[in-house]
């Protein structure tokens, strides 16, 4: 997956006149380093891409796919049918499949294809990354041999709404 932030970015929020060579490479570093941190602590792919999983059915109403939001549904199937799936409405926003017949249950018995995340990515959750890279980045200046893997409060705040949800 792509970084989540731009070194651009994060170097217009570091509001440094000019950066060094090994200032540069340190910005491009501490983009992958956070977009893979933020992934972590929000538990979840947050830019666009195309997923294919196996949902375990619950004999409910509600199936939950793992990435969202949820941009499009190409197919749902249930293991060992070529029979699709039709007549539930997709909440987008929190990624379930509603469905008025009671989904299947069972383990891993549904093959959900969709495209979901975010693109563009939200302005709040992008300022959140470039933040925490300019924090990085000035306490590599302090303490180079430190990488907290927790954010600080305030970027914390900020990714609590991207957060995996937990039912």
């Amino acid at each position: 997956m792509a970084n989540l932030v731009s070194a651009i970015r994060v170097k217009a929020v570091i509001a440094q006149a000019a950066f060094s060579t090994a200032e540069e490479a340190l910005v491009a570093s501490l983009c992958a380093v956070v977009s893979s941190l933020v992934r972590s602590f929000t538990q979840r792919e947050l830019d666009a891409g195309i997923y294919e999983e196996w949902v375990s059915g619950s004999g409910g109403k509600r199936l939950l796919v793992r990435h969202y939001p949820i941009v499009a549904v190409a197919s749902v199937f249930p293991r060992g049918s070529g029979v699709e799936i039709s007549g539930y409405e997709v909440e987008r926003s929190r990624g379930i499949l509603w469905r008025n017949a009671n989904w299947s249950k069972g383990e891993r018995n549904l093959r959900v294809t969709y495209t979901a995340g975010f693109d563009p990515l939200p302005e709040d959750l992008v300022e959140a990354c470039a933040q925490w890279a300019a924090a990085l980045f000035w306490q590599s200046k302090d303490n180079p041999a430190e990488t907290p893997h927790l954010p600080p409060l305030a970027i914390r705040q900020a990714l609590s709404p991207y957060r995996r949800r937990s039912w």
